[in-house]
């Protein structure tokens, strides 16, 4: 509020005073805005989602649920699509800046997942002449991991799973083909029950016994 009056000189009288109203409004925010991080990949570690954007005459609060706000950018491990809420709290001679969005994703790390498919298909390959039928059940486990690996939507605990468990096949592969190298003799149970009875005595003594897994005899050495 303005007073104003005037003090009249010999000639004129005085005029009380009176006031008039003015106001200064407060100005905008310079407002810089955030940016999405790009080409995210999820590492197990947390990343930061968005470069911090900057505010000439006020504070910039960030939030991932548009409802708690913190000066602090915001990160994320997990992979997914987020949405980054921001917003300006002016001081005393700003106007705050309502809150906005940014959206980001942290994609799908299937690096790990492609290595194992390509390594097992290699070593399928390589084994595939000599021992196809150990070959043709890596190729099962195989196509199953490449399924994960084509799926649009798979989860980031999908594709870890699909190239654990693809390592597990490749390493029972090699497995079944070092036993066959070592000279243990794998044999078929169907129609041999009467041979294992005839044999076990001999088996026994001379090998160690036997095992039936899975409709195989595997008969093991000392």
């Amino acid at each position: 509020t303005v007073y104003y009056r005037v003090v009249g000189d010999e000639n004129h009288l005085d005029v009380a005073a009176q006031s008039v109203n003015v106001t200064i409004a407060k100005a905008e925010v310079a407002l810089t805005a955030p940016s999405a991080i790009e080409n995210l990949i999820y590492t197990g570690d947390a990343q930061t989602l968005v470069a911090a954007g900057s505010a000439n005459g006020g504070t910039s609060q960030y939030s991932l649920d548009g409802e708690s706000f913190s000066i602090d950018v915001p990160s994320a491990t997990n992979a997914g699509e987020y949405t980054v809420y921001y917003r300006v709290v002016g001081d005393e001679n700003h106007l705050d800046v309502a809150a906005q969005t940014a959206n980001v994703t942290i994609a799908v790390n299937v690096s790990a997942l492609e290595t194992a498919v390509s390594e097992a298909t290699a070593y399928a390959e390589s084994i595939a002449n000599d021992y196809a039928e150990i070959a043709t059940a890596l190729n099962d486990a195989i196509a199953t991991a490449q399924a994960v690996l084509t799926k649009a939507d798979a989860t980031q605990s999908e594709v870890d799973d699909a190239a654990n468990n693809l390592q597990t096949a490749v390493n029972q592969a090699k497995d079944d083909v070092a036993a066959i190298i070592a000279g243990i003799d794998v044999v078929s149970a169907d129609g041999m029950v009467d041979r294992i009875f005839d044999l076990n005595g001999r088996v026994k003594s001379q090998n160690g016994g036997f095992n039936i897994s899975n409709r195989k005899i595997i008969l093991l050495k000392k």
